[in-house]
């Protein structure tokens, strides 16, 4: 059997093949500890058809939530069963939902989320995380303004749902933005150390794309990364 000579390989080739390697090392280096730090945390797929159970689940204002089957057709990624929201309004705000989580999400860079629109007005899509400053895995809100926390820390991204179908959505934790700087540390910290609940709660605040309108979109695999 012939053996081949790396040496006997074209200078180019060989140049090419270096650099390759270099640049294979140089990605490892630099992403595959985000890529491969742990198994991705499903927050929620709505397999088993519950939002009582694992997690839990609240509603509020005029929103509607329910369990939709999903057609498969649609996308091929999909799973059985997916969240539907909607609602309308006559002053941009629609509702939202929540749910309780308290879990250590300190190894975590992303979320992944399959949206599925409905067209160009499907709504706008507020998501919230809330991290536990005071140690003590309770979210405690202002009776004055329900919407902010008195000590814990509040993260918000904001998107507009304006396609027709389902979507991939891949968020950087980093890209929540502090909402409530009069309270908690201002420092996306969820970790359970020391005490804390880690990342406490995640809700949707759902807001219609005009003053007086109606929302509707589905949401699937929400996911931590």
């Amino acid at each position: 059997m012939k053996m081949h000579n790396w040496m006997t390989t074209p200078f180019t080739l060989r140049r090419y093949s270096v650099s390759f390697f270099l640049f294979f090392c140089l990605f490892f280096c630099l992403f595959g500890s985000s890529l491969y730090a742990g198994r991705p945390l499903i927050l929620d797929d709505f397999e088993d058809a519950n939002l009582v159970d694992g997690p839990k689940w609240f509603l509020f204002g005029g929103l509607t939530a329910e369990i939709k089957q999903n057609d498969f057709t649609e996308f091929q990624h999909l799973g059985i069963n997916s969240l539907r929201l909607s609602g309308t309004t006559t002053s941009w705000y629609v509702g939202g939902v929540g749910a309780y989580l308290r879990i250590d999400g300190s190894q975590y860079q992303f979320m992944k989320l399959l949206v599925r629109g409905t067209g160009t007005q499907s709504g706008s899509l507020q998501i919230e995380l809330y991290d536990d400053d005071n140690k003590n895995e309770v979210l405690e809100r202002s009776s004055s303004a329900p919407s902010q926390t008195l000590y814990d820390d509040k993260f918000i991204y904001t998107m507009d749902v304006t396609w027709m179908g389902w979507r991939v959505v891949i968020i950087p934790l980093t890209n929540f933005r502090d909402e409530n700087s009069q309270a908690g540390d201002n420092i996306f910290n969820p970790s359970k150390k020391d005490g804390s609940g880690g990342l406490l709660q995640l809700q949707f605040v759902v807001f219609a794309n005009q003053e007086k309108g109606k929302v509707d979109f589905l949401i699937d695999s929400i996911r931590l990364y």
